[in-house]
């Protein structure tokens, strides 16, 4: 079980990396103009990011699950 998790969550954290970056891009608007995304989906994938990264460094605690 805790492989699945570190699985799971190694990812989650590349996923949620990709869709941080290109989402900046489009809210900078270095595609153009037109795209603007919200703060709240900002601090949700931060949130998100940050579970994830506690999954994946401490998937250990999961062994006997």
């Amino acid at each position: 079980m805790d492989q699945l998790i570190k699985k799971a969550a190694r990812f989650i954290l590349v996923f949620t990396s990709i869709l941080l970056v290109l989402f900046l891009c489009l809210d900078l608007g270095v595609f153009g103009e037109g795209v603007k995304i919200t703060s709240f989906y900002y601090i949700f994938m931060g949130v998100f990011f940050l579970v994830s990264l506690w999954a994946y460094k401490n998937h250990e605690r999961f062994k006997g699950f």
